[in-house]
């Protein structure tokens, strides 16, 4: 985890504070299948606090005991890899999302599409002025408003709908 200063792809105001990050490293893969965006996101957090003795998306599978492909339940999912510590049914204020970050906790969001179903990303970083680090197992690494998540303009269809905290002792200084 660290705080660093990154130039923003914006201009700021002359006067106006550079914009800075609270980030936390996690690398998370593409999902193996195009349903299983719940096993390459609790795979990549296993990782996070385990290192290589996290579950890969294959092992996550199997602990669940699905067949491949299937949905699932993110709670579960992420309780079958070992670091799920809880879940709110909302989005975090931008206040609870940062004690996260900084705890060195990943926060998992849920994502809801208006057009029916859902998805899984990682949080990992917040800004100064309220944008999101957030890693898609299906269209990468990114960065978001947090108003945007939370009032549905995730790639254009998009809200954030529920998060699950995590817990693990984090191999990140």
């Amino acid at each position: 985890m660290h705080w660093g200063r990154q130039r923003s792809r914006k201009r700021a105001a002359p006067d106006a504070r550079p914009e800075t990050w609270l980030r936390l490293d996690i690398a998370v893969e593409p999902q193996r299948r195009r349903h299983e965006c719940w096993a390459a996101v609790a795979s990549a957090v296993s990782r996070h606090y385990r290192g290589a003795g996290g579950l890969d998306q294959d092992a996550v599978v199997a602990a669940v005991g699905l067949p491949p492909n299937r949905f699932c339940d993110a709670g579960l999912a992420l309780a079958a890899a070992g670091v799920l510590a809880g879940q709110r049914d909302e989005a975090l204020t931008i206040v609870d999302l940062e004690r996260e970050i900084a705890a060195g906790r990943i926060v998992v969001a849920r994502i809801r599409w208006s057009f029916g179903g859902g998805h899984l990303v990682a949080l990992s970083g917040l800004s100064s002025i309220g944008r999101v680090s957030l890693h898609d197992p299906r269209y990468g690494p990114s960065i978001w408003s947090h108003r945007d998540l939370v009032e549905g303009r995730y790639r254009t269809f998009g809200r954030w709908t529920g998060s699950y905290f995590t817990a693990g002792s984090s191999l990140i200084s």
